[in-house]
């Protein structure tokens, strides 16, 4: 019986009758003649040759393995992120490794510290950074490591940016309050150091102001993204709530306004009989809670998917490249309504 052959870069060369460090160029995406390309790659398609990815890495001085950095893993918004990062990371034929830096009293940043220095990644993902994570910045741009943010409060200039147009989604929030009569409102959650929170209450508060509603008639409590921030909102509105007090609410995220129509649903307020609420995400957990959560959507999925690609590119091609912004969409379910009488 004749053995097949053993399909290797060296029986590709010889078939097409060119040098194995041709065929190596065209692996590596260097410039041969557009004839020459076609006829090596077609035999790579039609042989079943799969190319030495370690091989390819090394002849590159890569790792073939990227890093994304999350501030914890019990942010709600994660496992849309991580699918996202995943296929495009399969896509692309790279190893992922992942990296929690704990909670805000809890900072632990060594083991991404490791990542840098022995060059166990060629780039990172950083989603959702502060300023906490600008010493590990830093050391990576010094590292040479390609870098992209997803959210985040990153200038522009540094590096390629993936963000939603929050300026966008808290407009299309302050439109659907006000087109259900309400004339008092609050913004509830993230903070006024994070860009995120500053863009949504900026373009929740411009639709006000275009509407003629007066600057006293919104309240802010921006003090955390946590589902805590939002109870303990709730708890104080419920405290204190008159005839005249905030009836449409927007949160800053998901995790915030759940907390916050958990207490005024334990409260025995009816929602959104008695107060509206919207949140901005859309985690999975704001369709399966009751009453389901209005919010604006960002597509946390698609935009994992586009920093996988935006840090490929940053490897090959080093440097500032502008923000890629992604639109929210408003996804109205049960917990907005008219206002109260």
């Amino acid at each position: 019986m004749t053995r097949p052959p053993k399909v290797n870069i060296d029986w590709i060369a010889r078939q097409a009758g060119v040098s194995k460090s041709t065929v190596s160029r065209v692996l590596n995406g260097g410039s041969v003649s557009p004839t020459l390309q076609e006829r090596i790659q077609t035999l790579i398609r039609t042989s079943g040759f799969r190319p030495s990815l370690s091989a390819r890495n090394f002849s590159k001085g890569r790792t073939g393995c990227i890093g994304l950095v999350v501030p914890t893993f019990l942010d709600a918004w994660l496992p849309q992120i991580l699918q996202g990062v995943e296929e495009e990371t399969n896509r692309h034929q790279l190893s992922l490794l992942l990296g929690s830096l704990g909670e805000e009293t809890a900072f632990h940043p060594e083991v991404v510290k490791d990542w840098i220095e022995q060059r166990r990644v060629d780039g990172l993902i950083f989603a959702s950074s502060g300023k906490r994570e600008l010493p590990l910045i830093q050391e990576a741009q010094k590292a040479g490591l390609g870098l992209v943010f997803i959210t985040g409060n990153q200038s522009e200039g540094i590096s390629r940016i993936i963000r939603c147009d929050n300026l966008e989604g808290g407009r299309q929030a302050a439109q659907h309050l006000l087109a259900f009569g309400h004339k008092r409102f609050a913004f509830v959650g993230g903070t006024l150091e994070d860009l995120d929170a500053v863009e949504r209450l900026e373009g929740f508060q411009s639709v006000l102001r275009a509407a003629g509603i007066k600057k006293d008639a919104l309240e802010v409590q921006a003090t955390g993204w946590r589902s805590i921030n939002g109870e303990s909102a709730a708890k104080q509105w419920l405290a204190r709530r008159k005839a005249n007090g905030p009836t449409g609410f927007f949160c800053a995220n998901d995790s915030a306004a759940l907390g916050f129509l958990r207490v005024v649903l334990q409260a025995g307020l009816r929602v959104p009989q008695d107060v509206s609420v919207v949140g901005f995400d859309d985690v999975p957990t704001a369709q399966v809670f009751w009453p389901g959560l209005t919010t604006v959507r960002q597509d946390m999925r698609v935009m994992g998917a586009a920093a996988v690609r935006a840090l490929v590119e940053q490897v090959e091609t080093p440097g500032p490249k502008p923000t890629i912004l992604y639109p929210g969409e408003l996804v109205v379910r049960e917990s907005s309504g008219p206002a109260p009488g």
